[in-house]
């Protein structure tokens, strides 16, 4: 059997060198654009960064669009437009979680909650968020 790290090893010296260029430069160009999305959650939010699910999907979306700068692969796209329609359902509080017969969304961290256990989240997993 193939130790994981072997199998890891040949995918980033290999193949995913080939698609995606020196890593360095690549996880260049993600750090860049992951700075940037931040700086502008700081600006916006009065220098206070608390990164929501969402967010993490659109950073994903960042990852995906430094390798499709680097070299034109549908996946890329395809796997974008996965991550944008995830963070707009995260941002709209409808990941894929059932939501109760009134239309309410029960809290994921204190289920039964009658008020939100963490005001400033603003995870979307809930109504009080809103």
């Amino acid at each position: 059997m193939t130790d994981i790290f072997d199998q890891a090893r040949a995918a980033v010296d290999g193949e995913r060198q080939k698609q995606y260029g020196d890593p360095e430069e690549h996880w260049d160009t993600v750090a860049a654009m992951w700075q940037n999305y931040i700086a502008t959650i700081l600006e916006r939010d009065d220098d206070h960064l608390e990164i929501t699910p969402a967010d993490a999907a659109l950073m994903m979306v960042l990852m995906k669009l430094a390798r499709e700068a680097h070299a034109h692969k549908a996946d890329n796209l395809v796997d974008a437009a996965g991550y944008l329609l995830l963070a707009s359902r995260l941002a709209e509080g409808d990941a894929g979680a059932a939501g109760a017969a009134d239309g309410k969304r029960d809290c994921r961290y204190q289920p039964g909650a009658t008020a939100c256990p963490f005001p400033n989240r603003m995870c979307g997993a809930c109504e009080y968020w809103k």
